[in-house]
């Protein structure tokens, strides 16, 4: 079976540091590493050429400034923990799953409880496609059924809690619904599953500091990060209207009974960004994907603790030039904010009249329409999850 690709595969993560010394290790915890539920996310796709795994190791750091930039993508992940179909479902991703060249848009859905953030299934859209250059019959169809597929099973994506050295692992099953019609087989919308049993490894093999491409190539700052090894393998079977596919069905779609693979996925964590600065696909020692965030460059710092408040906006969206109202779970007397837009750079510090868990934001009237963060500092600099706007 094809490889399930996720656009972007994205983990998503808030994390809260215990620094003593500088390049301290990072503990992530139920209590302080809860995603947001929906944003926006900007992630950049890196060229892979020259590029190896890279090496764990305690105080290291990974230099990877000269990677070329091959293009940038934007991604809405939505809220979902009043989704009628995923009823444990905290977010939802945009994907696509993919079968021998055969893409279906999907929304890939994950949860989180206290002991970890984790998939749970995946919402998929019927589409239908000619076999013509596989079978030469231009009248055979591959189809993928509007499926609700529930996972069988957990992979954590994040366990809780989790530093340098710890491990952890996971198994699901996964089956996807499928129609196929092929003549020579007398095959007419012949039902078809599909079933991977998917396992996971997860190791914390280093700590340090990351250097990535900034918006315009130049490199960043360090940016202290956990480094993540998971090792990822699967089995694949299928079935034709209750029956396991012979060979000499699979075989035209370059696939059998229990195909395995396996591959390896490296990610960087940092403090107040709520995914992976880098992920790094690797299959057979070769980098297939490079996928960085130039954005923690601005929205952390690495001696800067993360706040355990969250705020609460309205308008939104917010028209240039108006009033923002912000409401907080704790005193903000003394804090200030700042205005990020989508690549994380700071564009402007509004003023904020403060009155102890509400205060006001006065947006620019000069500020161009579009999406933006507000990111909060309390009065003792711990920084307070971004909030996304929309300013009109």
């Amino acid at each position: 079976m094809g490889s399930v690709i996720f656009v972007p595969s994205i983990t998503l993560f808030f994390l809260v540091v215990l620094w003593t010394t500088a390049g301290a290790q990072i503990i992530l915890t139920a209590e302080n590493s809860t995603p947001p539920a929906g944003y926006t996310d900007s992630v950049y796709f890196g060229l892979t050429g020259g590029l190896t795994a890279p090496t764990g190791g305690a105080a290291q750091v990974w230099d990877y400034s000269n990677v070329a930039l091959d293009f940038p993508r934007v991604v809405e992940i939505t809220d979902e923990r009043d989704s009628p179909i995923f009823t444990e479902a905290y977010s939802g991703t945009p994907g696509v799953l993919r079968f021998v060249g055969f893409d279906a848009d999907a929304v890939f859905y994950d949860a989180a409880d206290e002991d970890g953030f984790y998939a749970i299934g995946r919402l998929i859209a019927e589409t239908s496609f000619p076999l013509t250059t596989i079978t030469g019959n231009p009248d055979d169809t591959f189809k993928y059924l509007a499926d609700t597929s529930v996972y069988e099973g957990r992979v954590n994506e994040l366990t809780f809690p989790m530093t340098y050295q710890d491990t952890y692992e996971g198994a699901r099953l996964e089956r996807s619904r499928l129609s196929l019609s092929v003549a020579a087989f007398g095959l007419t919308n012949a039902p078809v599953e599909t079933r991977r049993y998917y396992a996971e490894s997860h190791s914390v093999i280093g700590y340090g500091q990351v250097i990535i491409p900034l918006e315009d190539q130049s490199p960043s700052p360090p940016i202290d990060v956990l480094l993540v090894q998971i090792d990822r393998s699967s089995i694949d079977s299928f079935f034709v209207a209750g029956m396991v596919a012979p060979p000499e069905l699979t075989a035209p779609f370059g696939v059998s009974q229990g195909m395995m693979a396996t591959d390896q996925v490296f990610v960087f964590l940092t403090p107040g960004l709520e995914a992976p600065v880098v992920r790094m696909n690797v299959t057979a020692g070769t980098v297939d994907d490079f996928i960085y965030r130039p954005r923690a460059a601005n929205l952390i710092s690495s001696t800067r603790e993360l706040s355990t408040a969250h705020l609460r906006i309205s308008p939104n969206p917010v028209p240039r030039g108006g009033t923002l109202r912000v409401q907080l779970d704790q005193e903000f007397t003394a804090g200030s904010m700042r205005l990020l837009n989508q690549q994380g750079q700071m564009i402007s510090v509004p003023a904020v009249n403060n009155q102890g868990k509400e205060c006001t934001v006065e947006i620019p009237a000069q500020l161009p329409a579009g999406i933006y963060y507000l990111q909060a500092i309390d009065a003792n600099g711990r920084l307070i999850p971004a909030q996304r706007i929309v300013v009109q």
